[in-house]
């Protein structure tokens, strides 16, 4: 029972601390509603222009938009990890050949 107790307000501070909405459409969500993370998340590919490869895994659209402005200027810590996991999987990406 204490322990819900405890549990209970420190999800009372934490709401009241950080932003509990969706980063992209502000839905009730953290950091990604179930629609905008759909949007998000993409298969990886890898793009070939001559001698040059780029590994992507995300779709460039206005979800992904929103992520990199909160990121790079705003400094959002949550949108920043979300850059860092896109960067870091398209890094690790296994098909470069």
């Amino acid at each position: 029972m204490f322990r819900s107790y405890l549990s209970s307000i420190i999800q009372g501070l934490d709401s009241l601390t950080f932003d509990q909405s969706c980063l992209a459409c502000e839905e009730p969500a953290r950091p990604l509603c179930g629609q905008c993370n759909q949007s998000w998340k993409a298969v990886s590919t890898i793009h070939r222009q001559g001698n040059l490869s780029i590994a992507s895994t995300i779709s460039y659209n206005q979800v992904a938009s929103t992520v990199v402005v909160l990121a790079k200027e705003n400094q959002i810590k949550s949108a920043e990890k979300l850059m860092i996991e896109a960067l870091t999987n398209s890094m690790l990406y296994r098909d470069w050949e």
